[in-house]
């Protein structure tokens, strides 16, 4: 029981690094270290100055087209069937290519649930399609019994490999008053999960269509 609690403060800090804008220390390859394979995905980790908590890169290949998977990325209310300990997620408010949304991950007592403000900015390149997902924490106010993420910084990579799709994340951040501790424990068990539910997602027939990348 103690270690499922613990897995659920560590599913909340994965995803809540992915909010703010790429940084090259995530982008490079160099200092990476293997930390867990499962499901055919593997887990990386690095320490980067500045932060308690260490950097990870999960990486793993899904059966399903770049735009059946990046359907399945940017169905923020739909979270909560895949990524752990998601509560809920909405969509803010869509711009062209940039999607604010709030996403809530429940806590084990004591702790509040948390919830995390971001823009999704999607750019389709010629090798595949990146999302830069950068921080708005100060968009909306807080609300009550609930403890807004402040700081971080991630991506997602989807790019075209023997007709699958290989997806990547990384990202680092704080704990938001989560030991450390814990959370460097933990670090590699959510992100297997993920993308092994996504791998059941992109067979849903509502992520079977070609989204306009450009509008």
């Amino acid at each position: 029981m103690r270690g499922y609690f613990l897995r659920q403060i560590v599913a909340y800090l994965i995803f809540s690094f992915c909010v703010s804008a790429q940084h090259p220390r995530l982008i490079s390859e160099e200092g990476w270290k293997l930390e867990k394979t499962k499901y055919g995905v593997e887990v990386f980790s690095k320490s980067i100055e500045g932060y308690e908590l260490k950097a990870f890169k999960a990486s793993g290949l899904i059966d399903a087209s770049l735009f059946t998977v990046y359907n399945v990325i940017i169905d923020i209310e739909n979270y909560d069937k895949w990524y752990p300990d998601c509560e809920e997620g909405e969509v803010l408010s869509q711009n062209d290519s940039i999607q604010m949304r709030r996403i809530v991950f429940k806590l084990p007592w004591p702790f509040y649930r948390r919830d995390i403000i971001n823009g999704f900015i999607t750019e389709s390149r010629d090798d595949g399609i990146f999302i830069e997902v950068t921080n708005a924490a100060d968009l909306i106010p807080e609300k009550k019994k609930t403890i807004r993420v402040s700081q971080s910084e991630g991506y997602w990579l989807l790019k075209e490999e023997d007709g699958k799709t290989r997806m990547t994340y990384s990202a680092v951040g704080d704990a938001s008053g989560i030991p450390a501790w814990i959370a460097n424990i933990f670090l590699f068990d959510s992100p297997l999960t993920a993308i092994h539910n996504i791998r059941e997602m992109v067979r849903k027939p509502e992520y079977q269509f070609i989204p306009d990348l450009d509008k």
